[in-house]
Order: structure tokens, then C-alpha cells, then sequence
């Protein structure tokens, strides 16, 4: 399964890669492909740029190709089965609102433990 990892990032050194590194190896040993913000956002991103890039990446389509003679935008598909949050998440609006958008968008978000 394809998971987005979300987390705080600001305000944390080294933007907190450590632990999204951790959740990434934990759920890529267990068969998931986990992506973690750091690596399609610039280290230097001012947090506006960060939220356009991280919803932009979350919100990707991918197109199913079993169907077509449906009208293209009915077999697009989350590109992301599953969001996985880090354990405090809820301290970022950034990934409260990524997970607002996930859920908006039908994409099962949980504790990224709970992946495991």
C-alpha cells in the first residue's frame, strides 16, 4: 500500500526528519512504499510553498486504465491509499490540514503505527 507520512516539521530540528525516517523504514518493512515530505519539498521552503507542494503531492491521481470507456476523470484514483500520521501530528496545522484534505478525499488516514 502507498502511504503519506505527516507530521510537524517546523519548529523541530532538522525538521523532524529523524522520526519520519523512522515511520518510513517501519512501514516499508512491512510492504508499505511510504513518502515523506522531505523528499519533494526544499529544505529552504517558506511554509506556504511546503503546504502547496505536501497537499499537491497528497491530493495526486493516478489513473486506472481497466475502464476506458469511462470519461477519464471517473477512473482517476488516490495515487496514496493511506495517510500515516506521526505521533504529534495534531500540534501541526499543516498536517491537520492534509489530513482534513485526505479525508476529504476518501484517503484512510491513521496512527502510523497502526499500519504496521
Amino acid at each position: 500500500m502507498r502511504l503519506y507520512v505527516i507530521g510537524r516539521v517546523s519548529g523541530i530540528e532538522h525538521d523532524n526528519l529523524p522520526a519520519f525516517e523512522e515511520a518510513r523504514a517501519a512501514l516499508n518493512e512491512v510492504g508499505h512504499k511510504a513518502d515523506i515530505p522531505h523528499d519533494f519539498v526544499p529544505p529552504l521552503a517558506d511554509h506556504e510553498r511546503a503546504m502547496f507542494l505536501s497537499i499537491r503531492r497528497l491530493t495526486l491521481g493516478e489513473a486506472d486504465g481497466n475502464h476506458p470507456e469511462l470519461p477519464l476523470m471517473a477512473n482517476i484514483r488516490p495515487y496514496y491509499q493511506g495517510v500515516a500520521m506521526l505521533d504529534d501530528w495534531e500540534q501541526s496545522e499543516g498536517a491537520r490540514v492534509e489530513k482534513m484534505v485526505a479525508e476529504a478525499s476518501g484517503i484512510e488516514c491513521r496512527p502510523w503505527r497502526g499500519w504496521l
